[in-house]
């Protein structure tokens, strides 16, 4: 995933995205209460919103709280299926955001659920 969102910013003209594991500890704890918690949603009922989760972590950045999930087959299918969407796809190309975490967890009923979690400059 992180190669695909990275190959998309460099052909538009952006800077890479930078792999923060604080961050991708706390995707895929998202992406796996979706699938246990049976939920789909950016507000979840485990941890509430980003922002709210990264601030209890004790992530510092200059742009906190973006999230995108997507549910698929595949990874590639949600990358896909993000990509697609102008407000997802806003996420992965913002010029702001330097660093992201992905979390991804698998479940036969739904497929890849995956959430990314922006952020950028840190503190």
């Amino acid at each position: 995933m992180l190669a695909s969102i990275n190959q998309a910013r460099v052909a538009a003209g952006e800077s890479a995205l930078g792999a923060n594991q604080a961050l991708a500890q706390l995707a895929q704890e998202r992406a796996q209460a979706m699938i246990t918690h049976n939920y789909f949603s950016e507000n979840s009922p485990v941890y509430g919103l980003p922002i709210q989760m990264e601030s209890q972590a004790g992530i510092k950045a200059e742009s906190l709280g973006a999230e995108n999930i997507a549910e698929a087959p595949t990874i590639s299918e949600a990358f896909a299926l993000l990509m697609a969407s102008p407000p997802h796809k806003a996420n992965i190309m913002a010029s702001y955001f330097t660093q992201v975490g992905i979390g991804a967890a698998y479940s036969p009923s739904t497929g890849w659920v995956v959430s990314e979690l922006f952020a950028g400059p840190s503190n």
